[in-house]
């Protein structure tokens, strides 16, 4: 196939403690039952949700956009630490073990000594926060590391969203301490002093496609392709979680409407089962999890249900990803949290009786955006490696405007 490249990557050969055994050339993040007759089955298992480094170093390795001519780099990717790991307790040892030092990864990356080219490397991390400890790189970056781009799940708001968020959490008596505060302290606009150049990406979903897949194959997200028509009138709602944890007051408010509304449902996580709940329902209620972010929004694009945030930091998330709805705002509906709360709103005015032609509009949009946000297993040209290469690389030569890269 002809290379379609968004930007013509370096990806370093990285050595123990700074990769992870058994990672690297050698391991496939996208995993796959045996049996599976195609490129996408509700029950098989798909990628980890921390897998991001591990997907993206598997993708840019094998990619036709790669090179291994620095001369050529528009990008150059650091592969560090891309094993998944559970508790955030496992990413502080790794840095306070002093084994992903300032130094180490000075001397790993021999091709970012010149400001000009440090400005167009690339690290990922799921959070960013809970590499806070790997200070003088990461963390608190000494030159040129302040210049490189950082790729996760969240990234710092605006000044004016922070405002306003403050504002509400020091109106908001729901709790002793407002969830938004726990929010706040992960995407407050200070932190980016800390990691400058934070760019938040989606998830990755449980359905992951391939850019050769065969001919006639329709993702899930294109419903009437598989029967499943979208109701615009009194439209489906769905819950998948509880409001055992995250913005509990939130939750516990969707739970309870939801509960009492004869077109919404209440579900735990059932894995496939799931799936296929959220490629039937139209609506996929999002209230705030543990972070601002949720692996489930990308399960609901990838199923083609309109997500419904109630967070305006969740809404902003992952903006390159949403770009291709069309207008802001576009493929999903955000229903204000306090207006909420209070009563002013609720999922019966906002939702079920939206008008048809909007949730037809909000629909088409999330048809637009999907193929973006899913992380394809080879190239792929529009999927969420394209959209993340073509925004890094514009970025990345909007930083370094004086600069011909390319030249030694």
């Amino acid at each position: 196939r002809p290379c379609n490249c968004s930007a013509r990557v370096y990806v370093y050969d990285l050595e123990p403690p700074l990769t992870d055994p058994g990672y690297g050339a050698a391991h496939n993040p996208f995993h796959r039952r045996p049996d599976t007759p195609g490129p996408w089955d509700p029950n098989e298992q798909g990628e980890h949700m921390y897998a991001l480094t591990s997907i993206l170093e598997y993708r840019l390795r094998r990619s036709c956009c790669r090179t291994t001519d620095p001369e050529e780099a528009d990008l150059f990717f650091a592969p560090i630490a891309p094993r998944p790991r559970e508790r955030a307790s496992l990413y502080f040892e790794l840095c306070q073990s002093g084994n992903l030092s300032a130094k180490s990864v000075r001397l790993a990356l021999r091709h970012a000594r010149e400001p000009w080219r440090a400005c167009r490397h690339f690290f990922s991390l799921p959070h960013h926060y809970h590499f806070e400890q790997c200070g003088g790189w990461f963390a608190h970056p000494k030159p040129p590391y302040e210049l490189m781009m950082r790729v996760g799940y969240l990234h710092s708001i605006t000044p004016s969203l922070e405002r306003r968020v403050r504002a509400e959490a020091l109106n908001d008596h729901t709790a002793k301490r407002s969830h938004l505060w726990k929010d706040l302290s992960k995407v407050s606009s200070n932190i980016s002093s800390t990691y400058p150049n934070l760019i938040s990406v989606p998830y990755p979903s449980v359905h992951w496609s391939s850019g050769q897949t065969r001919a006639g194959f329709s993702p899930p997200w294109e419903r009437e392709q598989h029967g499943l028509d979208r109701p615009v009138i009194s439209p489906t709602m769905l819950f998948v979680g509880s409001a055992a944890h995250g913005d509990v007051a939130v939750r516990a408010l969707v739970v309870k409407q939801c509960e009492a509304h004869p077109r919404c449902t209440v579900s735990p996580w059932r894995g496939g089962a799931s799936l296929l709940d959220k490629q039937r329902a139209v609506f996929c209620l999002e209230p705030s999890g543990d972070s601002p972010d949720r692996k489930s929004v990308s399960d609901d694009v990838a199923m083609g249900c309109i997500p419904v945030f109630f967070s305006a930091i969740s809404s902003g998330l992952a903006p390159w990803f949403w770009a291709a709805a069309g207008s802001a705002g576009g493929g999903y509906v955000l229903i204000e949290r306090e207006p909420f709360l209070v009563g002013n709103v609720t999922l019966e005015s906002e939702l079920g009786r939206m008008p048809s032609a909007r949730v037809a509009a909000l629909g088409h949009a999330v048809t637009r955006v999907a193929h973006g946000f899913q992380y394809s297993i080879d190239d792929d040209p529009g999927d969420a490696v394209d959209v993340l290469l073509t925004g890094l690389h514009k970025m990345a030569d909007a930083q370094c405007p004086h600069h011909t890269h390319q030249q030694p």
